[in-house]
């Protein structure tokens, strides 16, 4: 609804808001799940620009997209966690006691989180926004620009 650069704008302000109020363990958390939540808008918007130029349906595009940021936020995050976790604090959970050799097993499970998070909130968000631009903008977020 917001289109990409308004999606990274509130995905910025939230990563903010997460750092200043309830940052987690990590300091750096935050930013991990904005690096997650723009991985999955790069697969999105991926499916949004070439579905614009196929005409497909809204079922379609919505499947699509859910796979696709999937396979791109799975990727990106697998990387990102493979390159982190292990590592001292304030940067991973080195200092907690996460070594090398339990990176492998981690990647499974964050990678089975990272997954299932799409699997909701790609439809979800697409559904809430067909139908507050349907309402109030008069606009398909289907078929507006990304």
């Amino acid at each position: 609804m917001l289109g990409f650069s308004g999606g990274v704008s509130v995905a910025v302000l939230n990563a903010l808001v997460l750092e200043a109020v309830k940052p987690g363990p990590l300091p750096t958390g935050p930013l991990y799940n904005l690096l997650a939540e723009l991985s999955m808008f790069i697969g999105v918007v991926a499916v949004q620009a070439v579905a614009k130029k196929g005409r497909w349906k809204a079922l379609s595009v919505v499947t699509v997209a859910t796979v696709t940021a999937a396979v791109t936020r799975v990727g990106i995050m697998t990387l990102v966690n493979w390159l982190v976790l292990a590592q001292p604090y304030p940067v991973g959970f080195g200092s907690f006691g996460v070594t090398e050799g339990d990176v492998p097993g981690l990647l499974w499970l964050i990678g089975i989180f990272n997954f299932t998070v799409v699997l909701y909130t790609v439809p979800a968000s697409y559904s809430v926004s067909r139908a507050i631009s349907s309402r109030y903008f008069k606009s398909d977020p289907l078929r507006s620009e990304a």
